[in-house]
């Protein structure tokens, strides 16, 4: 039995099988078994059998940028140059037993911290039933589940503004499920949420709730994780849609609202006979928090639309991708000032896919409205994603 995490930086769906084309190879101190993944898409990296239904999955993964802005400069008439290692993150899950998995991901940002990003014991009983239990990452919206090293857009969309505790993880307990093709999808969960605190407005320590549902009309998602990308390989159309609510989130322990946010999301992706593919990605998302003014919590509606298309002729070691997103946040006066009024962002530019999604390089420009009373920010990124 394989663990169905549905590793979303996996590019195919087999997630609760094993692995094709295994190359075994003894290691004899150790008295384990190494097995080399190969897949048609992706280095998968090695498998560790340790015994009966009992095997340690490792991956690998990085994510730089070169960053320049215009006027970012000290002097303010010159372009900010900046290299940043935004994420390197290491993968380990498995098998702990019949019917039993776990998850272990740790990262560290670009602020030097070491982070543990998913720490996930896992009752995985049927296709319908899962049951996982730590820090993971709850029902949300597509974006969310595939970030950061896979959100379709070329950046994180800012519209996404639902509380979480660390890099939109929450500590809680979840029961997801989907049919054994992975068309219909269902998720719930209920977690800490906004902790209690002496004078923050979760006085009565109540929890956070989760959900999501989804449906895939053309061929099916297996997993929890949703694909970014399948690369041609599957003909993608998808429809889905979360919500998250919490009693006394927003506010001060004097002055204290609800939170209530929920989006819709839905995906199109068709591969041509000719190697070529298209790709179309839009949410819409709607937060509320009782006009309650709170530093860390937006009350508004946004949107994002995401559209690429992948070139069938290889160009050196890889493929052309052209991507176009843009991204509208229309934030009420209840947060603080930085975050208020109408933000917008385009970014324009190519993927160079070299492995897939996997290992590439975005290049990019953007244009951003942060809001009113601030600057329009200008800026070109070229940033390196290598997963392996």
């Amino acid at each position: 039995m394989k663990t169905k995490t549905g590793m979303r930086f996996l590019e195919d769906d087999r997630r609760s099988k094993q692995f094709s084309r295994p190359l075994t190879a003894t290691v004899g101190s150790l008295g384990l078994a190494l097995t080399v993944i190969a897949s048609p898409t992706v280095e998968a990296g090695p498998t560790i059998e340790m015994g009966p239904n009992q095997n340690m999955n490792l991956m690998f993964a990085f994510r730089g940028a070169f960053t320049a802005v215009e006027d970012g400069a000290p002097s303010g008439d010159d372009y900010s140059k900046d290299f940043t290692a935004e994420n390197t993150r290491l993968y380990i899950w498995g098998d702990a037993g019949e019917r039993l998995g776990y998850t272990f991901h740790v990262e560290r940002d670009a602020e030097g911290s070491l982070q543990i990003l998913d720490a996930i014991a896992q009752f995985e009983l049927s296709d319908p039933i899962n049951i996982w239990v730590g820090r993971f990452l709850p029902p949300s919206d597509r974006a969310n589940l595939a970030a950061p090293l896979f959100p379709v857009t070329f950046n994180f969309p800012a519209v996404h503004a639902f509380p979480s505790e660390f890099a939109g993880r929450v500590e809680g307990a979840m029961l997801w499920g989907s049919d054994s093709e992975g068309r219909g999808k269902y998720s719930v969960a209920v977690s800490d949420g906004i902790g209690s605190s002496s004078d923050g407005p979760n006085q009565r320590d109540r929890l956070m709730y989760s959900g999501r549902l989804e449906y895939n009309f053309w061929d099916g998602q297996p997993g929890y994780y949703p694909m970014a990308w399948y690369d041609g390989a599957k003909r993608i159309l998808a429809l889905g849609g979360s919500v998250r609510y919490q009693e006394n989130a927003a506010g001060t322990a004097d002055d204290s609202g609800d939170f209530l946010g929920w989006n819709v999301d839905f995906r199109i992706e068709y591969p041509f006979g000719d190697g070529s593919s298209f790709d179309f990605e839009a949410a819409y998302y709607d937060y509320d928090i009782d006009d309650i003014a709170d530093p860390n919590l937006i009350q508004g509606s946004g949107y994002y639309l995401s559209a690429g298309y992948k070139f069938p002729q290889k160009i050196g070691i890889g493929f052309v991708e052209p991507r176009i997103d843009y991204q509208n946040f229309d934030r009420s006066r209840t947060n603080v000032s930085e975050t208020r009024g109408t933000f917008d962002r385009l970014d324009v530019g190519f993927r160079y896919l070299i492995r897939g999604h996997n290992i590439r390089v975005d290049v990019f420009g953007s244009r951003e409205n942060p809001g009113p009373s601030q600057d329009r920010i200008n800026s070109f990124t070229t940033r390196v994603h290598f997963v392996f």
